[in-house]
């Protein structure tokens, strides 16, 4: 009787321990929508006569991808190849772990700034209170995830994508895209282990706790990318033809 893994096609197979690391920038990922807005929440909302949501600073994270595709694309790697480096495909994936890395350790020194700021306005209908640390500095956080997902997740892509055959590239995808979910999954599982240092009103916990344990864990990413991607060749494909 075939087994599920005798189901799976080998070349599938030697992705599997690749993505580990993947799901890890996953997690860093998914803090743009769980603990970047809380604690945006409880910055200084207040500019040019508006309150501000705590998801408008989302934009850096977009136009982040827009500014550094074209400038890395276009000016950083042409410059390692003039220079007789070609940087592959995991190197740039490892580089991305990095700024993902960076991301989230900012994230926990402006935490800590935001939450010795003091109280700008108190909680209105049970909102917690806003300090007074304006919401804009968490702007360099975000252009750090837009970094990472332009060096790692635009090449994770292409990763899932020229080491399979023709025949089975979607299905790549599919398992790409499956890291993304375990990444969103990871969210969870650290946000309820520091649930305890995480409560309604920030100001009586320590969000920079949960934010420093996930840098820690992406720049271990790092060196398990090492070693994995040590052992994985890029093999050749001809494209099927089509009748």
């Amino acid at each position: 009787m075939l087994t599920t893994l005798d189901r799976i096609p080998s070349e599938q197979l030697r992705l599997l321990p690749l993505t580990p690391p993947i799901v890890i920038f996953w997690l860093v990922y998914g803090q743009q929508t769980t603990c970047f807005q809380l604690q945006g929440m409880q910055m200084n909302l207040h500019t040019m006569g508006t309150t501000l949501s705590a998801a408008t600073l989302n934009v850096f994270d977009s136009f982040g991808i827009m500014l550094f595709t074209p400038l890395v694309d276009q000016l950083v790697y042409p410059a390692f190849r003039k220079c007789g480096r070609e940087i592959s495909m995991f190197k740039k994936i490892g580089a991305g772990f990095l700024f993902a890395a960076l991301s989230v350790i900012v994230a926990g020194i402006i935490e800590i700034f935001r939450r010795n700021s003091g109280v700008a306005y108190p909680g209105n209908d049970g909102d917690p209170p806003m300090n007074h640390l304006s919401i804009w500095w968490q702007a360099p956080q975000y252009l750090l995830v837009a970094m990472a997902e332009v060096l790692t997740a635009i090449t994770t892509y292409e990763l899932f994508y020229v080491t399979l055959p023709p025949h089975l590239r979607s299905i790549g995808q599919g398992l790409n895209l499956l890291t993304t979910a375990l990444g969103s999954l990871a969210c969870l599982g650290v946000a309820a282990a520091f649930s305890s240092q995480t409560p309604d009103n920030l100001n009586d916990g320590h969000l920079e706790f949960e934010f420093f344990t996930i840098g820690g864990i992406a720049l271990l990413a790092i060196p398990l990318w090492v070693f994995v991607s040590s052992y994985f060749t890029v093999p050749t494909f001809v494209d099927d033809q089509v009748a």
